[in-house]
């Protein structure tokens, strides 16, 4: 059956080679990522600030996030240095300080090409944010004194995010040794299906009235 389809056995292996090359010759991708937390103002019956974080934190790193993830916001950020796709996720894990949830940290990450330009995009991003929370907090009329603060939780790193190439090539591989064989059984069933149909209507037209 495979030598009597052998073309869609061919067409199979064609677009498994397309994939083959497309996988080898596929660009990296970086992420740069960091984590802040944002801290409520000291406290003298509070010496740890983070013990003192309520909901409320959460809900001012909302608004920020809201703030720079506009698409206003677009042409300041890649004025600033930030290139590549970014995103600003709320990650309010909690501790065992405070409850859960109420942490009110957040997720900065970059995505691009160039693992130096991650870096840079995501620390550049960083700076925006406390710079973002500042200016809000200012807008709100609130004293430098009692305003909250964005502390860096984990600083910027980067990592890749694209997996071995040697994997993504046996993977395509098997894909296509499998799809070799099962396209063109389902293939030859489907034109003896319409081989059979096509020789029923003939019959059918040819009886007579």
């Amino acid at each position: 059956m495979l030598r009597l389809r052998w073309y869609v056995v061919a067409a199979v292996m064609v677009l498994t080679a397309l994939g083959g090359w497309h996988v080898k010759h596929e660009q990296p991708l970086y992420l740069g990522t960091s984590i802040v937390v944002l801290t409520p103002p000291t406290e003298q019956t509070v010496p740890n600030r983070l013990a003192a974080v309520s909901s409320s934190l959460a809900v001012t790193g909302l608004a920020v996030n809201t703030a720079l993830l506009d698409k206003s916001q677009d042409a300041r950020l890649a004025q600033a240095g930030v290139i590549g796709d970014y995103t600003i996720t709320p990650r309010n894990s909690g501790t065992s300080e405070t409850p859960q949830y109420e942490l009110p940290s957040e997720l900065l990450s970059v995505q691009t090409g160039d693992p130096n330009v991650a870096l840079h995009s995501v620390t550049v991003l960083q700076s925006l944010y406390a710079e973002q929370l500042d200016e809000w907090q200012a807008d709100q009329g609130l004293d430098p004194a009692i305003q909250i603060t964005a502390q860096v939780l984990v600083p910027p790193t980067v990592q890749g995010v694209i997996g071995s190439h040697s994997r993504a090539l046996i993977g395509t591989a098997l894909l296509g040794a499998g799809a070799a064989i099962v396209v063109p059984l389902w293939f030859d069933q489907y034109a003896r299906r319409r081989e059979r149909r096509g020789k029923s209507f003939k019959l059918t037209v040819r009886r007579p009235v």
